[in-house]
């Protein structure tokens, strides 16, 4: 007798279960009954109308921290979520028409890693077809092909909804590294530096630092400079990258479920 080994699947990236509109819809949920304070999750999805502990629950909140609406503080039994001060920007900006609304909901819509990837790999609006995007997915960022769909679907919604198609272009996928890096990432972190408005200096070869950081896991992380840094601008150089840490970040796998929609990517956090 022959035994075969059980063919492991195939865990797609980490991405939104749910499109920002919807996240936006439960983060106002979440404000009507809850305003600028902090709740127990176990609150929050009693809000939503899940149960404790409710997977389709949990992945709601999980796309909500992936847009950057939601945190969490404390851990453990005392870990609980509030709305961040970028879905309050959103939400509670009434005005008609409100570019500062506009550029939160781009800023939103481009936090998930995965969206940002895409948006970097098609900076020209509109998207491409789906048989492009399904193809990059599945062979370049190694989703599962039968998550893809919903991808797709996740992403045109959000794109729509955000008005991406609609907001130019961003700097050439193919950029290098090191081009990329001297960009500012989003409004986040130009507020942090103070530098609104203020267009990037461009690196200086001859002048700069360049750091290249192995990652444990394969890789690299580089940072550049366009030139040397003073040890205050260093501190705030640790602030930007504590702040931009949802946009690179991906959740690890839980350890033990069953629940098939974890072998999508649409994680827990």
């Amino acid at each position: 007798m022959v035994k075969t080994t059980p063919t492991k699947k195939l865990r797609s990236p980490s991405y939104p279960s749910i499109g920002l509109e919807e996240a936006l819809r439960r983060g106002r949920e979440f404000y009507d009954h809850e305003r600028r304070n902090p709740a127990p999750v176990d609150t929050v999805l009693h809000h939503w109308g899940y149960k404790p502990g409710s997977g389709a629950g949990v992945l709601a909140i999980a796309a909500l921290r992936k847009f950057g609406l939601i945190e969490y503080i404390g851990t453990g039994a005392q870990r609980k979520a509030r709305l961040t001060d970028l879905a309050f920007r959103i939400i509670l900006d009434q005005r008609e028409p409100s570019p500062e609304r506009d550029e939160a909901l781009r800023q939103a819509a481009l936090t998930p890693a995965i969206h940002s990837d895409i948006r970097r790999k098609f900076p020209t609006p509109p998207l491409p077809s789906d048989s492009t995007l399904r193809h990059y997915l599945v062979f370049d960022r190694q989703f599962n092909e039968n998550a893809v769909t919903l991808v797709i679907d996740e992403v045109r919604g959000t794109w729509a909804f955000a008005k991406l198609d609609e907001s130019g272009t961003l700097p050439d996928g193919d950029a290098s590294m090191e081009s990329q890096v001297t960009q500012p990432v989003n409004s986040t972190v130009d507020r942090i530096l103070g530098r609104e408005g203020v267009p990037p200096m461009p690196a200086t070869a001859h002048a700069g630092r360049s750091l290249q950081i192995p990652l444990p896991g394969g890789g690299a992380a580089t940072l550049v400079t366009s030139r040397p840094i003073t040890s205050q601008e260093w501190a705030t150089l640790r602030t930007v990258i504590d702040a931009m840490e949802a946009s690179f970040v991906e959740a690890p796998p839980p350890v033990h479920t069953n629940d098939a929609d974890h072998s999508t990517g649409a994680d827990e956090d």
